[in-house]
């Protein structure tokens, strides 16, 4: 009998150590990608990051905004900033 569990024993063995190898290998691989989720952000440069400003085409914008309040230009309250006055 003890031959019998001896030998399940050995059986077994290998079949538990890759199974542990493997839950060890698991906890790395989900510990990186946690990792990289959450410091990814921070080292992404994407066109979110990036602003390209294109003056040319900006030109009758400036305009406007050096003309005055546009609220004020369609009639309505405006505060000496420009913004909407709520009355």
């Amino acid at each position: 009998m003890n031959e019998d569990i001896s030998l399940l024993i050995q059986e077994a063995k290998p079949l538990y150590f890759s199974r542990k190898q493997r839950r060890k290998q698991m906890a790395v691989f989900s510990c990186m990608c946690a990792c990289m989720i959450f410091v990814a952000p921070f080292f992404m440069k994407g066109a979110d990051n990036m602003y390209i400003y294109d003056f040319d085409g900006m030109e009758e914008d400036i305009e406007l905004t050096q003309s005055g309040s546009i609220i004020e230009d369609m009639g309505l309250p405006a505060d000496e900033y420009g913004l909407l006055r709520v009355i």
